[in-house]
């Protein structure tokens, strides 16, 4: 999403669905950060959203979500209360933004969650044995190293912290950092 938005305080949303995570961490990465947003999203998704350790949709993008906002389901809204009606149910959920946001490279967590949650069946050791995953982790200590020793970043922290929130919906972070972020089966057969 490239649009700038203004500043606002609460968001109400009816959004198209399939925009969903995109502007859901627009609207997290926005400064100053707004009090709260309601928002309807497809019913699948908001229970994505909400989902706690242990449940079944929990994932990435609750994991995500829930690391810079206080999330909570409000009510179901089902497909006969639209004219015409759609294929899917819809659910409402009230979004409120952590203050401040905590203070952790939000890429690299993204990258370790995306590990963590690339394979359903996997568990967390397995997904760090295969050798995709060491080879990503042994290029991205090289250009710590090499970072590290290097310049300073000519960027302020909260530009970056913003970048980094907005990029959480986005795969193109993902590929554009050498990381396969399909959810399927990995190359290597493991």
């Amino acid at each position: 999403m490239k649009t700038e938005l203004p500043y606002f305080d609460l968001c109400v949303a009816n959004i198209p669905y399939n925009i969903s995570s995109p502007l859901t961490f627009k609207l997290l990465a926005h400064r100053p950060a707004f009090r709260a947003a309601i928002i309807m999203y497809q019913h699948e998704f908001a229970m994505r959203l909400v989902a706690r350790p242990g449940d079944s949709m929990y994932s990435r993008l609750a994991v995500n979500t829930q690391l810079l906002a206080r999330v909570s389901h409000l009510l179901k809204v089902g497909r006969n209360n639209f004219r015409p009606p759609p294929k899917v149910d819809s659910s409402v959920v009230r979004i409120e933004p952590r203050h401040p946001p905590p203070p952790i490279p939000l890429l690299e967590w993204d990258g370790l969650v995306r590990l963590a949650f690339g394979r359903k069946n996997k568990t967390l050791g397995a997904a760090f044995r295969t050798s995709r995953t060491l080879l990503a982790l042994e290029q991205n200590y090289i250009t710590f190293k090499a970072l590290s020793m290097g310049a300073s970043s000519s960027q302020q922290p909260q530009q970056q912290s913003e970048a980094s929130i907005a990029a959480l919906g986005s795969s193109e972070v993902a590929a554009a950092a050498g990381m396969d972020i399909s959810e399927g089966e990995d190359s290597d057969g493991d």
